[in-house]
């Protein structure tokens, strides 16, 4: 279930309701007072929400057309709220629409209508029997981004419901007036099933098809909502590219908190850091930030990734905010020059031979082509230092035997990303 911050939430104006099964004034108190540290649950939203979908448009809600969206129950569950995308329009003095909430047969099924007896010509379009709860309330929105939440609680046992908006019933006043409209800025959810009903004689349109049916724009938002739980903060992860890193491997480290990289010269490397992969528990949007700790945070950048150039080893501060909390994640990027590389592969022949009792075929003469490796870099020969390696990585992976496949591999990756940054 995804969660709405409640400081984000529109206020609405509550007037009598005719069913509900809590305590008005506890609902009151719980929507109106804004908590940072708490977060409505969404048991049911009929679209995402799309805010750059700004001429979208919106349907009419009154007493001759409502709008409806169909959801299923799995678990018992207990909602405290209902709302969507309202607004109210041209700043009509009457923008009070119904909420109701009605068990259906099947998630395919139409709300069940009760014709007689009743004083409305086209009978009653709900079956009292299987009305939830209800309320009327008063629609201020003014903000085509906004969500208005009005507070409606019962109990929903597994099953289909419907949970529909509209004017005339369950205490609201009849009016001919277009004064609410459910904007169509909603993003389509696969399978979600949203309905109308239309009452043609309070409509310009005598011949507009009457009662309940499924061609509803698929961009109505709606949503019922569950009782507010603490926000969890998120969970930041980050990658840097390209990097020496590989585990298990010489450059390893377990916890992914500092990573290796060639500065091929004095000009430093060109990274990407990556923190496309955080995630956050409640689904909420996040927002990230990039600082240097260089004599405190120096902030350079914002986004899930940024392009970074990195001249010497340095240590990095991601932030990673939902809107409520924000997680901090420490981690280091470890510069090397070519010629450091080089003798890190004589120290990584070293640990096979003496950590994990490896026996490797010509030892002194790998050493020794890495040496020259060495050489030839600081004389600025990068040709040759380039032949050296190629020749190292050969005669590692004719004993992919005796060092493991994975050992092979590690130290081929590691004389490739050398070769690479020298080229």
């Amino acid at each position: 279930m995804k969660n709405l911050s409640a400081s984000s939430l529109s206020r609405a104006r509550l007037f009598p309701l005719v069913s509900a099964n809590a305590s008005l004034l506890a609902l009151m108190a719980l929507l109106c007072v804004a908590r940072a540290d708490a977060a409505l649950t969404v048991i049911h939203e009929s679209s995402l929400l799309n805010v750059n979908n700004l001429n979208a448009g919106f349907y009419t809600v009154n007493d001759g057309q409502f709008s409806g969206t169909r959801f299923t129950i799995s678990n018992t569950v207990n909602f405290i709220a209902v709302g969507g995308s309202f607004i109210s329009l041209s700043g009509a003095l009457d923008s009070r629409i119904f909420a109701a909430i009605v068990s259906l047969d099947s998630i395919t099924s139409l709300p069940s209508q009760h014709v007689f007896p009743s004083t409305d010509p086209n009978g009653v379009p709900f079956d009292l029997s299987r009305v939830v709860a209800t309320g009327v309330f008063e629609v201020t929105n003014r903000d085509y981004n906004a969500v208005s939440v009005f507070p409606l609680a019962g109990t929903l046992t597994p099953g289909a419901y419907a949970l529909v908006f509209g004017g005339g019933y369950f205490g609201d006043v009849p009016t001919s007036r277009s004064s609410v409209g459910a904007t169509l800025r909603g993003t389509p959810i696969p399978g979600s099933s949203l309905i109308t009903y239309t009452i043609p004689p309070r409509l310009p349109n005598p011949t507009a098809f009457t009662g309940w049916r499924t061609d509803a724009d698929p961009r109505l938002r709606l949503m019922v909502f569950g009782e507010p739980r603490p926000n969890r903060p998120p969970a930041p992860t980050v990658s840097v590219s390209p990097v020496l890193n590989s585990c298990p491997g010489y450059y390893c480290d377990p916890h992914g908190t500092t990573f290796w990289a060639i500065a091929p010269n004095e000009n430093g490397v060109e990274l990407i850091l990556d923190a496309s992969a955080s995630t956050d528990p409640d689904g909420d949007p996040l927002r990230f930030r990039w600082a240097r700790l260089d004599d405190g945070d120096q902030f350079f950048a914002t986004g899930p990734t940024t392009p970074v150039t990195v001249l010497e080893s340095t240590r990095f501060r991601l932030y990673v905010s939902d809107g409520i909390a924000e997680t901090t994640f420490l981690f280091d990027v470890e510069v090397l020059t070519p010629s450091q590389v080089a003798e890190n592969l004589i120290d990584a022949l070293d640990e096979l031979e003496q950590d994990e009792g490896i026996r490797i075929r010509a030892r002194k003469s790998l050493d020794n082509l890495l040496n020259r490796v060495v050489d030839a870099l600081a004389a600025g020969d990068s040709a040759r230092a380039m032949q050296w390696l190629n020749l190292f990585q050969k005669r590692i992976a004719d004993q992919t035997d005796i060092l493991g496949e994975v050992n092979a591999l590690d130290l081929i990756a590691t004389a490739q990303a050398l070769l690479e940054a020298i080229q």
